[in-house]
């Protein structure tokens, strides 16, 4: 992400002229900290020459908004934004580059905070119970990308090529399998975007892993169908049902949790803790396998290396909680 600075130093490179005075640089830090200039709480940017990705919170939920320079409309708020100032470059000086990312930053602060009736509005797939943890919100902020129309209207769409084509929850055709309502789960930590470890009211902690983290319907339905019918194996994370958010709707699939980390992260192994993960993922896949199931990415990064509580120290391998036998 972009360098940072304190608020007193932005305000002064952004307000004064590389040629201002010290005086008139502290005059111009003092007007901005009496009078705050934005009411979101900016938390993190990345700026490149076509486009800002800018992190803030509003009214306690988390945002992420994308403005991108526009083609088709040139003469709009998002790419005078991104023209406020020169883009970051070798060729430039640091404290140089510096006020002109500050300029930047706040030209586009300046645009997003003048169109929030247009992005901060509820999500159709946001719980209203849920946003009481804001671990849920930090794991998976409501991203928008803001762009000028044809007609001059601000618009407010979804960037992530994740949601593309998957904008609200899926008509249920799964009778056979347990659906948990929102209300019924707490979320704990998060794993991954749109991936949460959430407990029920018996303590039992379990993967959320939500449509809107797959690429489009087919990933999300393609793992139900691997998953829900599969018998129990002790080395294949396995369903304990899906979140249905209102009746007839489905938007998430729940997986057993497994505490640890991936085989992509042990960095070293002993011959006896290679042979046994060998033997335990190899009987994980016999086991797809005679069940006509492909485990369709097979690689380090899925493949959990559970902790069975320190005392124990004996690890043993799964299949991991993303793209597990699908």
């Amino acid at each position: 992400m972009a360098p940072k600075f304190d608020a007193p130093s932005a305000a002064a490179a952004s307000t004064a002229p590389p040629s201002a005075s010290a005086s008139s640089a502290s005059d111009s830090s003092a007007s901005v900290s009496a009078a705050p200039r934005w009411k979101s709480k900016l938390k993190d940017w990345k700026l490149t020459f076509n486009q800002a990705v800018v992190e803030l919170v509003w009214e306690e939920v988390r945002y992420e908004i994308v403005l991108s320079r526009n083609a088709t409309e040139t003469s709009c708020g998002e790419t005078k934004a991104l023209d406020a100032a020169p883009s970051w470059t070798r060729r430039l000086p640091i404290q140089e580059n510096c006020r002109n990312e500050t300029t930047r930053l706040y030209a586009c602060r300046d645009f997003i905070d003048s169109h929030v009736d247009v992005w901060a509005k509820p999500s159709r797939w946001e719980y209203s119970s849920w946003v009481r943890h804001p671990l849920y919100l930090q794991g998976a902020p409501r991203t928008h990308q803001l762009v000028t129309s044809g007609g001059g209207q601000v618009l407010a769409v979804h960037p992530d090529v994740r949601c593309v084509y998957v904008t609200d929850a899926v008509i249920d055709t799964y009778p056979a399998l347990r659906k948990f309502q929102p209300d019924e789960l707490t979320p704990v930590a998060v794993l991954d975007r749109h991936i949460f470890k959430v407990v029920d009211s018996t303590g039992m902690p379990m993967v959320l892993k939500q449509v809107y983290h797959y690429q489009g319907l087919k990933g999300f339905r393609q793992e139900i169908a691997m998953l829900s019918d599969l018998a129990h194996h002790s080395s294949v994370v396995s369903m304990c049902g899906l979140m249905q958010p209102r009746q007839g709707f489905v938007d998430g699939i729940l997986l057993s949790f497994l505490p640890g980390c991936t085989l992509h992260h042990v960095p070293t192994a002993s011959k006896a803790d290679a042979r046994r993960w060998k033997q335990q993922v190899a009987s994980a896949l016999a086991h797809l396998h005679k069940s006509n199931r492909v485990w369709g990415d097979a690689k380090p990064s899925n493949i959990m290396m559970a902790h069975r509580f320190q005392e124990e120290n004996n690890d043993r391998g799964r299949v991991g909680p993303d793209e597990q036998a699908a």
